[in-house]
């Protein structure tokens, strides 16, 4: 049997309504591709309860991201201005040993208010990856509206106080224009060493990162 004819078989009994249903399901044609490059991998879960409004869907990106240790229990901020807190002083509120030029461009204008409490995750990368199907993975398939990966640039200061100094982090978090950025955090030189990429940049996180999420 050829190619087509198994492909032509294997979608028989589908309408292009239900494959269209489907692929939205997924999370788009971009995750489609993906999992047919081998870069994602899916798995179906039952549904056992109904589903709200603002749960993910019950098909689970496997294999990618690895829930480990407690969520973290962030308090609201009432005004949280970047410039008076991403200063480079290994002796600060927040030891801090280096900014890079994205972050200080993109970031140090940054003004928050009223930032409500939030409980924040921490997910192993189980492998390598581009910051695409990571943030499907949390929910978010869209590069140009970051929603559900985001965190607020107070609680990534805050987090980062008690955060695990062994481990590279990386935090999704909106620029002073409201652009969602990668902001990488690693411990170098008695110090938070911090920088911020694009989400759309084709370099791959390693496995020894891990991602801080709502």
């Amino acid at each position: 049997m050829t190619q087509v004819a198994q492909e032509r078989f294997a979608s028989a009994d589908l309408r292009t309504g239900e494959t269209n249903a489907l692929v939205k399901i997924v999370g788009g044609a971009d995750v489609v591709r993906q999992v047919l490059r081998g870069e994602l991998v899916i798995t179906v879960a039952p549904k056992t309860q109904p589903k709200s409004e603002n749960e993910p869907s019950r098909i689970v990106l496997a294999a990618l991201l690895e829930e480990v240790g407690e969520p973290v229990n962030l308090a609201a901020v009432e005004r949280f201005i970047a410039r008076e807190k991403f200063v480079v002083n290994r002796n600060g509120e927040l030891p801090i040993s280096g900014l890079g030029s994205n972050f200080e461009t993109n970031f140090l204008d940054v003004v928050e208010e009223n930032v409500p409490a939030a409980a924040l995750k921490q997910r192993k990368l189980r492998k390598r990856s581009v910051d695409g199907p990571i943030l499907a993975a949390l929910g978010d398939t869209d590069l140009s509206k970051i929603e559900k990966a985001r965190v607020a640039l107070a609680h990534m200061f805050d987090y980062l106080k008690t955060g695990n100094r062994k481990l590279w982090l990386v935090f999704y978090v909106a620029d002073v224009k409201g652009v969602v950025w990668a902001v990488r955090a690693d411990w170098d030189d008695d110090g938070w060493d911090i920088e911020a990429s694009s989400v759309s940049n084709p370099g791959k996180w390693d496995t020894d990162f891990h991602v801080v999420s709502r």
